[in-house]
């Protein structure tokens, strides 16, 4: 499990760099091939598409965590029957899906009458409907990751999204370049997902010898399951609204080229986000057996701050770096848009989810004690003021407005109320967390940003410039990460890796 756990981690970053990859050198691609008009369509119907697959209910990560719990108990029985009956359940939320999907692509044009016309009207509706299949298969797949993930192995599972990626950007373009348009996106991720979900399958079947759709279904675990996943599906909400609301709000009361404009903006949100969606994923099982064993408050605390500080060591200087680099690289990543526009929107929905992905394994405890309700209800509730803050705003500022929303319902719904809720009933003392976290590392983000102002204003341009500007950002960040930021725990796994690198 220990080996499971360090390929897991490299795997990790090895997709998150493969991803980044991807968005760094097929996303101007994309968008110069589908113009801003159709990637504005693409992002818009993407956006509304989240919304459906919401019928997820949370359950891959509810799967994950009732098997944890059942196999510490020894009860195979119980864990055959918990993964039969999210099976089971999901292929009923794939009809379900479809028939919302269907409904939806009849009423488009009413949805969004400045947006989709009768001229664009059948194109959308074959997008979306494609759309729609794809969300429906892969619904199959949360369940069948949820079995992947409680085994540990996240060798295969991170392996698998690599080649995800990379075959679904191979596809595209080739299609694109045959000129198929929006069309080849859509049908790419359909053809992908129907194989990776058939490997899926294959592999918890035959490989882990899982029994899918054969255990008994124990009718006891349906509220217990239902119970832990409707707040998990609560916070999944939150995070869509968070995340694609603003688009759709763009879509229904300004224009293509502004939704455009914010995917584009989405695309950076995007990458910060899946750097801090690792240490979640990989940390689950650990930070639930610290629980299940009773550990105390400060063993708890200490747990996730080692595991919250790994991810805050990676997240820092892309964010710092970001912070001062920024507008270099977009103006040569996506010149066709306004370089000005898309650092600010990206910043305003970026940097309030930092403290988010930092604190992802305090959501693990949270998983594993059954304490979701409250922080649920508290996020589902500012998301609702986001989108009506979204709404106002954009009469106000017609392209920041959204954005501003989505900044202000996370610092105050993330930053703030949620914190307050883990150290009065999660059983983390945020105080201790917080001083430990931030030691060495944040003197060593606010030396490297007043050292970026100045790296800024070397005299190069182009990507050469870019380059030359980074490099001398990283071994700023580098040399004062190495002299002040790192604690005990984190000098002696440097010592160690050199040590291996060194024989």
């Amino acid at each position: 499990m220990k080996s499971q756990r360090k390929i897991g981690f490299v795997l990790s970053y090895l997709s998150i760099f493969v991803s980044s990859l991807v968005g760094v050198l097929f996303t101007p691609y994309m968008i110069s091939s589908l113009g801003p008009t159709e990637y504005g369509l693409y992002q818009l119907l993407y956006s509304v598409i989240g919304y459906v697959a919401l019928l997820d209910f949370g359950l891959g990560g509810t799967l994950t965590r009732f098997i944890l719990k059942y196999k510490a108990e020894n009860n195979q029985e119980k864990v055959n029957s918990v993964i039969t009956m999210c099976v089971k359940i999901y292929s009923i939320f794939g009809i379900v899906v479809m028939l919302i999907v269907w409904i939806l692509s009849l009423n488009l044009d009413t949805l969004f009458k400045t947006t989709i016309t009768s001229e664009n009207l059948e194109y959308a509706q074959k997008l979306f409907l494609i759309m729609g299949v794809t969300t429906s298969i892969s619904l199959i797949s949360h369940a069948l990751v949820g079995v992947e993930s409680a085994h540990e192995k996240y060798a295969f599972t991170k392996g698998m999204y690599i080649l995800r990626q990379l075959s679904r950007v191979g596809i595209m373009i080739i299609l694109l370049h045959m000129g198929y348009g929006a069309m080849s996106v859509v049908t790419t991720d359909l053809i992908v997902t129907l194989f990776i979900v058939s490997f899926d399958i294959f592999y918890c079947k035959f490989v882990l010898k899982t029994p899918i759709i054969k255990g008994r279904v124990d009718k006891s675990l349906i509220k217990p399951l239902f119970s832990f996943s409707i707040f998990v599906f609560m916070q999944i909400i939150v995070t869509q609204v968070n995340v694609g609301i603003d688009k759709v709000i763009l879509g229904r009361y300004s224009c293509l080229e502004y939704v455009a404009l914010y995917g584009v903006a989405m695309q950076l949100y995007n990458l910060f986000n899946s750097i801090g969606g690792v240490i979640i994923t990989i940390t689950l099982p650990q930070i639930s057996r610290v629980v299940f064993s009773n550990g105390s408050v400060n063993e708890t605390t200490d747990c996730c701050v080692r595991y919250s500080r790994m991810q805050f060591h990676i997240l820092a200087p892309f964010i710092s770096g970001f912070i001062v680099l920024g507008k270099h690289f977009i103006s040569l990543w996506a010149p066709e848009y306004d370089t000005t526009a898309v650092y600010i929107v990206a910043l305003l929905i970026t940097l309030p989810q930092i403290l988010e992905s930092v604190e992802g394994t305090i959501f693990n405890v949270m998983k594993a004690k059954n304490l979701q309700a409250t922080r649920s209800i508290i996020l589902f509730a500012v998301a609702i003021v986001h989108v009506a803050l979204s709404i106002l705003l954009l009469k106000v500022f017609p392209l920041y407005g959204p954005a501003l929303g989505t900044f202000i319902s996370f610092v105050l719904g993330n930053s703030i109320l949620s914190n307050i809720y883990y150290h009065k009933k999660v059983g983390v003392n945020m105080f201790r967390y917080f001083k430990k976290l931030s030691k060495g590392i944040l003197p060593t983000i606010l030396i490297s940003i007043v050292a970026g102002v100045f790296i800024d204003h070397i005299p190069a341009t182009g990507w050469v410039g870019f380059v030359v500007k980074g490099c001398c950002f990283v071994a700023v960040y580098g040399i004062f990460i190495l002299l002040i930021g790192l604690d005990k725990y984190e000098k002696s796994m440097v010592k160690a890796i050199l040590k291996k690198i060194r024989r």
